[in-house]
């Protein structure tokens, strides 16, 4: 278990993490101390605690939104394969139908054939 010291607004932390996480923990870090500081330019004289918790919220609406186009895509890859699958059982009918097609063209030209030979 690696251990790391992280600054968010100012503060230390001592944070606990797998070995070999440590960048990315430290790049979390910069990311929540970034966001933390645009939230404090818009939210004056506000506590840690209450820039935390707006910052959490917002970290939680965009997840929230990314779930939302996330499931948006799933159902539209759900909708592309049932509209592959169609398309397919369409094409199996119009294979079927031009084979139909062909070998009633080939007896008609088997038949005017034997007719035009009398």
């Amino acid at each position: 278990m690696a251990e790391l010291t992280i600054s968010i607004n100012s503060r230390p932390f001592a944070i606990a993490c797998a070995d070999g996480d440590e960048q990315r923990v430290s790049r979390l870090a910069e990311d929540l101390a970034a966001r933390l500081g645009e939230v404090k330019k818009h939210v004056k004289g506000a506590g840690d605690s209450h820039l935390l918790v707006l910052v959490g919220l917002t970290l939680c609406d965009e997840l929230n939104l990314l779930n939302n186009q996330i499931e948006g895509v799933r159902q539209d890859v759900e909708a592309a394969g049932k509209t592959r699958l169609e398309l397919e059982k369409q094409v199996k009918e119009f294979e079927k139908l031009i084979a139909t097609s062909l070998v009633s063209a080939t007896e008609k030209i088997q038949s005017l054939s034997e007719h035009l030979e009398t």
